[in-house]
């Protein structure tokens, strides 16, 4: 969907990414500069094109992509979408701050407490203090295209979202 939202076609994905941090780390800070997809102030890595290359992909591999990250790079933030990971609860233990967002409607309250509940049940209050649960508001103009996304009404409340959390630590 990331080609369609961007309206050209992309060469990389995650699991490029991932195959330099494993096969070939010495050219990981340079394969990540030219694999990022710049959008104004947001860059971001494709996410993975083939449901089969998602088996493949290890909790340890996202582990150590994260820690290359923020090793090689100056972002302020890093926001990880963790929805189908193998091994998100790892991945959870080593974030300093987790969004949860959500909607006020049957199913997505039900996923929360779920969640919420799973955690309880495997004693993870480490996960459970670091979750911030977000409400998110009716978006009523979206951009149609992902780079006018940095100056939407959707961009301005994840910034003032963001700009609480620091203050919050």
């Amino acid at each position: 969907a990331m080609e369609y939202l961007l309206q050209r076609e992309l060469s990389h994905d995650l699991t490029d990414i991932l195959f330099y941090l494993g096969e070939k780390k010495e050219e990981f800070p340079w394969r990540l500069r030219s694999m990022t997809e710049s959008l104004g102030r947001l860059e971001l890595i494709p996410p993975v094109v083939s449901f089969t290359d998602m088996d493949e992909i290890v909790p340890d591999g996202i582990r150590e992509l994260i820690n290359m990250i923020c090793s090689y790079s100056d972002y302020d933030h890093l926001i990880i979408d963790l929805s189908d990971v193998y091994g998100v609860l790892d991945l959870l233990k080593i974030c300093d701050r987790i969004i949860c967002p959500y909607q006020p409607d049957g199913l997505a309250m039900a996923k929360v407490d779920q969640f919420e509940r799973m955690l309880k049940m495997l004693r993870l209050d480490e996960i459970d203090d670091k979750t911030k649960k977000v409400r998110l508001p009716e978006f009523s103009n979206l951009p149609r295209h992902l780079e006018q996304m940095s100056k939407s009404e959707l961009a301005a409340y994840v910034r003032k979202e963001l700009l609480e959390i620091a203050n919050d630590q």
